[in-house]
């Protein structure tokens, strides 16, 4: 369906395209419906990152390489008032490592200034904190939990986040 977010205050942000990762092959998706904004409204990019499998270890470079270049000159470039950039990847326990080497890889070919956010899930923010130990800082200047569907684990999730808040 369309959106329609002219009233909307504030920035946007809005799915730009979504990515399939299969082994060494990429299937990239755009957004196909129309999305109205106010004029000069800030919009910050949002990347679907999909992983059904990743190469073998030594084969992850030339990926990561590649996947860069895409979300780069499908967000970044050419785009008009564009604020931001925000990667949205449920990175499996066996993808963080090459999650980290993403964002890396991303910060370093990103214009400067251009903040980049990552969305995290309810679990990240709780008791599987490994993003405090992944060395983002400088990275990715903020984080986005995402807490609309929690599952069985709905109750729980929400008593701790009560309790303990978000930490990331």
């Amino acid at each position: 369906h369309d959106d329609d977010l002219r009233l909307a205050p504030g920035k946007v942000a809005c799915l730009t395209n979504r990515i399939l990762v299969d082994g060494n092959n990429i299937r990239e998706m755009p957004r196909l419906n129309r999305l109205q904004v106010r004029p000069h409204t800030e919009r910050i990019a949002v990347v679907r990152i999909d992983v059904r499998s990743l190469p073998a270890q030594n084969k992850q470079g030339a990926l990561v390489d590649s996947l860069v270049e895409r979300i780069l000159s499908s967000t970044v470039r050419g785009r008009g008032v564009l604020t931001g950039l925000q990667i949205d990847y449920d990175a499996t326990l066996d993808q963080r490592q090459f999650y980290i080497n993403l964002l890396d890889c991303l910060r370093k070919r990103m214009p400067r200034g251009l903040p980049l956010s990552i969305t995290t899930l309810a679990s990240w923010c709780m008791a599987d904190q490994w993003l405090s130990q992944a060395h983002l800082d400088g990275k990715v200047d903020f984080f986005v939990p995402m807490l609309f569907t929690m599952g069985d684990g709905r109750q729980s999730a929400l008593r701790y986040l009560k309790t303990h808040g978000l930490k990331a």
